[in-house]
């Protein structure tokens, strides 16, 4: 269990990528903080990963109320004396075109989006400083580097985000601190329940697989292939069989030696620079392959 007894707050953790984050967290031992704005909604992510053997807590906080964060954060810090991971995940969606996109869509995006990872990341900023060890991961989306139709208020905090994440690595690093950001591309989750058809098809056609990503449960209800590395280095071996030179992928090669000196061509060229080993006067070296009248084979 890689994140045993580690104090993990996850925000936006009762639905789409915030709970199969949660539930992987659970699996791999963390002490699992679930917040969300919706009682009940929480309240079954809490069940999930409690049924996974997990320590679990729920919050229904939102994310945008500054008080409400520091309640929950010092309700955890109460309770558990230390806080390991923030996770901060939630996030909206708003879209409209730029001439038709309200103040109201543009402020409540950027309020959950950008400005709710602020207050978590300020929140539990101390604790993790005094601590000299943390981890603050922050989700951003390909929208924040490529920007999307309709998208103006969303790609303009998931940009913000990845601003946040090279700032605080900057600031928190020499802390013990550690920052970074993921950018996951389009996910099949109910934040995009609220995008036509019509842009969710433009959005199939940019992957080159033509389909969104899907989270863990629906992966294994569909039994998609799964290509691990063992796959992979069967493939290469496979591949590695039939070289010409009859040597296995990843067996190391036979130096090459000069025939007029019996040095590899590196040792060769040192020794001529150092002035050893061959004569003002001497026929340069040659590899065994190119000397005259040789028939053996370049290795």
């Amino acid at each position: 269990m890689r994140l045993k007894n580690k104090v993990s707050i996850i925000t936006g953790a009762a639905q789409g990528i915030g709970l199969a984050t949660a539930l992987k967290f659970a699996r791999e031992g963390a002490v699992v903080i679930v917040c969300d704005m919706k009682p009940e909604a929480v309240d079954a992510a809490v069940t999930q990963c409690r049924a996974l053997g997990a320590e679990v807590s729920g919050f229904a906080v939102d994310v945008t109320k500054r008080e409400q964060v520091d309640t929950m954060v010092a309700a955890v810090r109460e309770k558990h004396g230390r806080i390991d991971v923030l996770v901060n995940n939630a996030g909206i969606t708003r879209d409209a075109r730029l001439q038709k996109m309200t103040l109201e869509q543009f402020d409540a995006v950027i309020d959950v989006n950008l400005r709710a990872v602020f207050h978590c990341a300020q929140a539990v900023v101390e604790t993790m400083v005094e601590q000299g060890a943390g981890v603050i991961l922050n989700a951003s989306s390909v929208v924040g580097l490529y920007g999307n139709f309709g998208q103006t208020n969303y790609a303009a905090s998931k940009f913000g985000v990845i601003g946040f994440t090279k700032t605080w690595s900057r600031e928190l690093g020499p802390k013990g601190v550690r920052v970074n950001a993921v950018a996951p591309g389009f996910i099949e989750t109910p934040i995009l329940s609220t995008i036509p058809d019509k842009v969710i098809e433009q959005m199939r056609e940019k992957v080159p697989l033509r389909r969104l990503g899907l989270r863990r449960g629906d992966r294994q209800r569909l039994r998609l292939p799964r290509v691990g590395r063992g796959r992979l280095r069967q493939r290469r071996g496979h591949r590695g069989h039939r070289r010409h030179d009859g040597l296995s992928r990843g067996a190391p090669r036979p130096a090459r030696r000069h025939a007029g000196c019996g040095k590899t061509a590196r040792a060769c060229q040192r020794a001529a620079r150092a002035g050893a080993g061959i004569g003002d006067n001497a026929a340069p070296c040659l590899p065994s392959s190119k000397m005259p009248g040789s028939s053996s084979p370049a290795v």
